[in-house]
């Protein structure tokens, strides 16, 4: 096994896994908050100026698997290219089927470890964010200043403002004790008449008609 396999089997696959298994432990939230800090360190880890480790790794991991897969296509196509035909040979047709097991093996290792640090990398931003919104959640609830309204009245206005009378939708009466049509909203009421003027007039219609 070479270099990058090596590093491959041995950190790139384990390190995800054991970071998903910190964040997925059933502990109480500062251990979680430790855990969550923990895994931003390992993901902020610089490597190459801006890039950090997580960077580095998607890069590595996704390069190699553009690769085994390229190399388990070229495999393939000389096995078609060959055909059916058994070969004369049985130590090529080991050589070529040893080959064939290495690339598929790298295949699904480069597959699988970056699968894994991308699982992790989304867990965590999703984790992360939950815990910030809890924490505003709690602030918010123990904060002095929650926008509640009060709506509390003062009972004696209160009645006062309700027991009053609308005296000016009330109908008006005239001296004599007719009722007056009563004014709607808006308008004025009509001028009262007095009573002795009514009387005059009343006097002087029936000597006309005398």
């Amino acid at each position: 096994m070479s270099t990058i396999w090596q590093f491959i089997a041995t950190f790139a696959l384990p390190a995800p896994l054991g970071l998903l298994l910190l964040l997925n432990l059933p502990v109480p939230k500062p251990f979680k908050k430790s855990a969550v800090s923990i895994v931003a360190r390992v993901f902020e880890v610089p490597l190459l100026g801006a890039f950090k480790l997580l960077h580095v790794m998607l890069v590595i991991l996704g390069l190699s698997l553009i690769s085994t897969g390229r190399v388990l296509q070229r495999l393939q196509d000389q096995e078609n290219s060959m055909g059916e035909s058994p070969s004369m040979n049985p130590m090529y047709d080991t050589v070529r089927l040893n080959k064939r097991w290495r690339a598929e093996r790298n295949l699904w290792l480069s597959a699988f470890a970056f699968t894994m640090w991308t699982v992790l990398a989304m867990f965590y931003r999703e984790m992360a964010t939950r815990l910030r919104l809890e924490e505003r959640l709690a602030e918010f609830e123990t904060s002095d200043c929650t926008g509640t309204i009060d709506t509390t009245r003062d009972v004696s206005v209160s009645k006062e403002v309700t027991s009053r009378p609308n005296t000016f939708l009330s109908p008006r009466k005239s001296p004599q004790g007719n009722v007056l049509v009563s004014p709607g909203r808006g308008e004025s009421p009509p001028p009262a008449v007095p009573g002795g003027i009514m009387e005059a007039l009343k006097s002087l219609d029936s000597k006309k008609d005398a």
